[in-house]
């Protein structure tokens, strides 16, 4: 049973990047998104290691999806916002870091409707249905929590004066910030090897490729997608720069901390990368357009 269910999830994760451009953009962009993701062998790796990351990053991308649905339709269902609430609740039940990454999108999402045509009530509206679909899930959780879950290792035996011995060791951020520079170009293509430590190890499918696709196709992004991929964008930063404060005061051994969770996180925002990329990106039928030819049409 395990084994089935890290597989329909990682078949869902494809499946759902795959439709969702399809629909949102072009069945080439949805190809396109799907076979990046194909081409990611550590989000094939760790579907294939039943670990929660892949659940993590399906949920993450089903909200940010359906936020963008609710975005695109004239008439504006707001049960599709109580369906992408349930969908971020269940981010914040897969995990622990869940519960920051829920939090940062409500908190981002109602900025960026805030400052946008819908105002303020807008966004006090959207945050009610959103938290109509989050709060069932989150109540749970807290049950769980306060009953059966074991605290944190995180900030057990942690006390003011080592947390800020830690936050102003400025050794910190400098390994902190080379692990993000060695991990953010390599995590997709496997689990570092932590006898040998960081390694530049760029693969085919990563980071750079994603901007360099963007550069080479330029960006057309439909009106009513701008506050969405806005909203993911926030989120993305802020949650990496949360990442970056966790990693501060870790009371582990940081270069340890580093190498064996930083690759798994940055996997579970990278679906919701290539959608946003792709989402933004003109697609292929943009930048070649039917020409006619000799009474032929030709692309």
């Amino acid at each position: 049973v395990p084994i089935a269910v890290s597989f329909l999830f990682l078949c869902a994760l494809i499946g759902l990047i795959v439709s969702s451009l399809s629909m949102l953009r072009s069945e080439s962009q949805g190809y396109l998104g799907g076979l990046v993701l194909l081409g990611s062998p550590f989000a094939i790796l760790m579907g294939a290691s039943q670990l929660a990351d892949i659940p993590l990053a399906f949920f993450l991308l089903a909200a940010v999806v359906l936020m963008c649905v609710h975005d695109r339709l004239s008439h504006r269902n707001q049960s599709i916002l109580v369906l992408a609430g349930v969908a971020a609740g269940l981010v914040a039940w897969t995990k622990n870091e869940g519960l920051f990454i829920v939090l940062v999108l409500i908190l981002c999402r109602f900025l960026v409707v805030a400052t946008g045509q819908d105002g303020w009530k807008g966004a006090v509206k959207q945050l009610l249905w959103l938290t109509a679909g989050v709060l069932p899930v989150l109540l749970v959780l807290a049950a769980f929590k306060m009953h059966l879950a074991p605290t944190t290792d995180l900030f057990a035996d942690q006390n003011i004066h080592s947390i800020w011995a830690r936050l102003t060791d400025p050794e910190r951020y400098k390994t902190i910030l080379r692990a993000y520079m060695h991990t953010g170009l390599t995590f997709t293509q496997g689990i570092h090897d932590i006898r040998t430590g960081f390694r530049l190890n760029l693969g085919i499918a990563g980071i750079l490729f994603l901007a360099v696709y963007l550069m080479l196709s330029g960006t057309a992004v439909e009106r009513k997608d701008k506050g969405a991929i806005l909203c993911v964008s926030m989120v993305i930063l802020m949650t990496l720069t949360g990442y970056f404060v966790v990693y501060l005061i870790t009371p582990h051994n940081l270069e340890w901390h580093l190498l064996t969770s930083l690759n798994r996180l940055l996997l579970q925002l990278w679906p919701a990368m290539v959608f946003i990329t792709f989402a933004a990106a003109r697609p292929p039928e943009m930048m070649f357009p039917a020409e006619e030819h000799r009474g032929q049409t030709v692309r």
